[in-house]
Parts: C-alpha cells; sequence; structure tokens
C-alpha cells in the first residue's frame, strides 16, 4: 500500500481521532478523552494512521466495562512517538494475547479480527510497531510508536 507522508500536529491528529470515534462511544455508554499530548509533530501517511488509531480506539471502546473511558496520549520517548489508547476492564487473557495480532483472530460475535493486524501492518510500513503496552487489571494499554520525524 502506497504511503503518503505528511508532517501532522500530534494533538491534532488525536482530537481528530477522538471526535470521529465519539459516536460509537456514544452508542456504547463509554467516553473517550484525550490526555497530555506531547507536543509538536509527527511524519506519518494521515488515512493510514487514523485507520490505525481508530481500530485500536473501537476495540478499546467494545472492551471497555459499562460507562468505562478509553484515553488516548502521546509522549515521545527518545527517537520515537508514541501513541497510546488505553481502556479499564479486565486484562486480556494469556492465550488471546498470544494472537492478538494475526489476522482473522477474533473474540467478539462479529468482529471481522482484521482491527489489530492492520493498526501493526500500518505501524509496520511506517517503520514503527503496536504492542500490548500494559495488561493490567483497570488498565489495558495499546501502544503505536513511530520513528521520530528526521529533521
Amino acid at each position: 500500500s502506497f504511503i503518503l507522508m505528511k508532517e501532522l500536529s500530534l494533538s491534532d491528529t488525536l482530537s481528530y481521532v477522538a471526535d470521529v470515534a465519539r459516536a460509537r462511544a456514544a452508542e456504547l455508554g463509554r467516553t473517550i478523552r484525550v490526555e497530555s499530548p506531547a507536543d509538536g509533530n509527527l511524519l506519518a501517511d494521515p488515512s493510514q494512521l487514523y485507520q490505525a488509531l481508530l481500530d485500536l480506539v473501537v476495540n478499546a471502546l467494545e472492551a471497555s466495562p459499562d460507562r468505562g473511558s478509553v484515553i488516548l496520549g502521546a509522549t515521545r520517548p527518545p527517537g520515537h512517538v508514541l501513541l497510546s489508547v488505553e481502556n479499564q476492564g479486565e486484562p486480556i487473557p494469556p492465550e488471546t494475547t498470544a494472537r492478538l495480532f494475526e489476522p482473522f483472530f477474533t473474540t467478539k460475535p462479529r468482529g471481522t479480527g482484521l482491527g489489530l493486524a492492520i493498526a501493526r501492518s500500518i505501524a509496520r510500513a511506517h517503520g514503527g510497531d503496536v504492542i500490548l503496552g500494559s495488561n493490567e487489571s483497570g488498565r489495558i494499554r495499546f501502544e503505536l510508536s513511530l520513528p521520530e520525524a528526521v529533521r
């Protein structure tokens, strides 16, 4: 798939994804918050990055408990931009975490099992990755990392 890199504002990117997902959140009785995103820009293909983040956000919304909230954030560890999507709820069991990124693997009645696989392939096409960064009770967090834009 063709990648068209553009410079994007980190906070605008997270706000945009949160806005797009709000209707789904409302349907499910969940809320979305953007918390203290790191400032500055990142280099990515906007439509692909939005899709990857939306896949992560919709998964998080669907996995959240009633009235739960999903938190989007961004930090800048050295050499990277790290975008995170976090939800409350029960930890993902080990037999599921082992297969999370497999295409067509799903635990949802109507899921395609492609969301995480697509999010990861988009991140990897950008030289980054998607990982399960935290998986404890009350804090399940996926992290999408991208290389720092070289100036």
